[in-house]
């Protein structure tokens, strides 16, 4: 059985707005899986603005004023926020 992970994934900030300059929550199966989420999801564009992540993140630790309102299910795998992009199963 594979265990999945939560991931934050943080972004070299824009002068637009985007939800992605807040960051990115991910849940997959480990770092490359993640990476590959963001890659099926994400424009390339942003996907070139990955600046660094954290693993196993503790959601509760995240922005309580913006993220963590509006998170999606953080324990299946997908991208849990922004919640926009859609939740893929496997």
């Amino acid at each position: 059985m594979k265990l999945l992970t939560r991931y934050w994934f943080s972004f070299t900030r824009t002068s637009k707005p985007s939800p992605l300059n807040v960051g990115c929550g991910v849940t997959a199966f480990g770092y490359a899986d993640a990476l590959e989420l963001l890659r099926e999801h994400l424009a390339p564009e942003d996907v070139a603005r990955v600046a660094g992540h954290v693993e196993n993140i503790d959601v509760s630790t995240l922005d309580p004023g913006h993220v963590v309102p509006n998170l999606g299910i953080v324990s299946n795998r997908g991208i849990w926020f922004p919640v926009a992009c859609k939740v893929i199963s496997k």
